[in-house]
């Protein structure tokens, strides 16, 4: 089975992209700077890639943990991971536990934890079921940790419900 598409950082995706379009020739401003005009994109800028002087490009990417919440355990039945590509998790079940800086963009760490086959090289004191997101500024990419060996990928996890069914059930404020 294929693995999981994960890509460079591309600006086609941007809201802030703006293209004109003057005849045949394309101009693409960048208006993501804040109480500045918008920046024009050079010849020399990459055509779609995402350039260095992108303001929402975070260098050295994020890595952050979240691990399942200690009022909800495993299910029985964890998914065989060799036979999937992707995953989705209930994101409420979660709790950020660390956010650090990564010395791999999300590709990269894939590609490293299959050729390696250890995550715990990459990942410290990571535990069965957790999820770790590489965010570099531009798409955030989870993945789940199935075992020591393998990850999944996590196709939607929205950051902003985790840990939202604890607050709700038990009434707990933010920490």
């Amino acid at each position: 089975m294929k693995g999981p598409k994960i890509r460079a950082p591309r600006c086609t995706s941007c809201e802030f992209l703006r293209t004109y379009n003057i005849g045949y020739v394309e101009t693409r401003y960048c208006a993501c700077f804040k109480k500045r005009k918008p920046k024009r994109f050079r010849k020399a800028d990459p055509k779609y890639k995402v350039p260095s002087w992108c303001p929402r490009l975070i260098k050295p990417p994020m890595l952050r943990l979240y691990r399942l919440d200690s009022t909800f355990s495993l299910p029985e039945d964890l998914p065989d991971a060799k036979r999937l590509d992707h995953l989705s998790v209930n994101e409420s079940h979660y709790r950020l536990e660390r956010e650090e800086p990564s010395i791999l963009t999300a590709r990269k760490f894939y590609q490293a934890v299959k050729k390696e086959r250890s995550i715990e090289k990459f990942v410290r004191h990571i535990e069965l079921g957790d999820i770790i997101e590489i965010d570099d500024g531009i798409r955030p990419y989870y993945f789940y940790c199935c075992d020591y060996a393998t990850v999944v990928q996590v196709l939607f996890f929205q950051k902003d419900r985790v840990g939202a069914l604890r607050k709700a059930v038990l009434g707990e404020s933010e920490t």
